[in-house]
């Protein structure tokens, strides 16, 4: 018995936390696990090493950039020219001499920037370094092909390294790296993002450590561990195999009754039920589904699905057929009189069972039939 009832909430608890704990994960993994990384110190961009740049959490002076190779318009005036900007890819230098892009978003970063880079045109890099232009901060991901494609091209251009000759392909392929560093990413997506499926990642993963922790402690086999105290397991185990199964969730005997819910397994007295009838639910495609509701002497209703019309008639037969003061059959009479005044149910339920068992003591036996030899 402590097997298969423990097996009918095993069978669903584990798989849930298994689905649970994966879900968890992959949100986590959607955002390259950024949360990790929040309170972490971020190291300027320009010292740390090729190998170290991808993924890493870092910041980027405003006035180190040398250049602007694309952006991302947000609207436009009406000579179709740009009037406010969603993004700017502007050139960083590291110090190891490799380029890369950084991704400029945010109000306040993106006016720095763009004061910064149209200065670029009046001052040269060395002098606007003097300035603070304050700086951004994100996470080094990788830069779209088309985008690469145009940093790769900003950075031939003579310009943008004053006084030294035109880059050859062999040069830019291995200095000009396909990264970029986005502003206000934390992780693979901007921080709100990243926060937001951390938490719920966060509160999928303490469920599914809730649902474990339950089961590993038997929280939902308390009925049964009642009745193990009551009945001993030997008792237990006997009323239990005594029993009969009318569907997969309903197993009554004559001295308990088996109803399996989703999780746990409700264990009561056969002899508390004083009230039994058929409930049926229409289900698509017009077939009915029909549970047996089995209301106690203590007021509990159990309800268990039997599937079809004739199990939830066996059943409730099964139950009458112990002898106890069942009621069957449903109506609002029934039903105002077990809500309002539980005690006088029961009693109707006796003089009931009393006036059927006088009747049945009074009907006349059938004479036997005399035999000729």
């Amino acid at each position: 018995m402590k097997k298969r009832i423990r097996a009918v909430y095993l069978k669903k608890i584990l798989p849930l936390a298994i689905v649970l704990l994966a879900v968890a994960a992959a949100l986590l993994a959607a955002t390259g696990f950024g949360a990790f990384k929040a309170y972490s110190q971020a190291p300027e961009l320009s010292k740390l090493a090729s190998s170290e740049l991808k993924g890493a959490k870092a910041y980027a002076r405003i006035s180190d950039i040398i250049g602007e190779f694309a952006v991302k318009p947000k609207s436009y005036d009406a000579d179709g020219n740009v009037a406010e900007y969603k993004a700017r890819y502007c050139v960083y230098k590291t110090d190891a001499g490799d380029y890369v892009g950084i991704c400029i978003r945010g109000t306040r970063e993106l006016i720095a920037a763009e004061q910064y880079v149209s200065a670029l045109e009046a001052y040269t890099t060395e002098e606007l370094s003097q300035f603070n232009m304050g700086s951004v901060e994100g996470t080094v991901g990788r830069l779209e092909d088309y985008l690469y494609e145009m940093l790769r091209a900003a950075v031939e251009q003579e310009e943008l390294e004053e006084g030294e000759p035109e880059h050859d392909a062999a040069f830019l392929d291995a200095h000009v790296l396909p990264l970029v560093l986005e502003n206000g990413y934390l992780g693979t997506m901007p921080r709100s993002g990243t926060w937001a499926l951390t938490i719920i990642a966060a509160l999928l993963a303490a469920a599914a450590i809730v649902y474990l922790i339950a089961a590993a402690t038997g929280y939902w086999e308390k009925p049964m561990r009642r009745l193990i105290a009551d009945e001993s397991a030997a008792g237990a185990n006997a009323a239990f195999d005594e029993g009969e199964d009318f569907g997969k969730k309903l197993r009554i005997g004559s001295e308990r009754t088996f109803v399996a819910g989703k999780l746990v397994t409700e264990i009561f007295k056969t002899g508390d039920v004083i009230w039994t009838y058929g409930r049926s639910k229409r289900l698509e495609g017009g077939a009915n589904f029909w549970s047996l509701v089995m209301k106690t002497t203590g007021g509990e209703e159990y309800v268990a699905p039997v599937g079809d019309a004739g199990t939830a008639q066996a059943a409730l037969e099964k139950i009458v057929s112990f002898g106890g003061p069942v009621v069957t059959g449903f109506d609002k009479d029934k039903q105002r009189l077990y809500d309002k005044d539980l005690t006088g149910f029961i009693g109707r339920a006796k003089k009931l069972r009393a006036a059927a068992l006088a009747a049945e003591k009074e009907e006349p036996e059938e004479p036997e039939e005399e035999t000729k030899e």
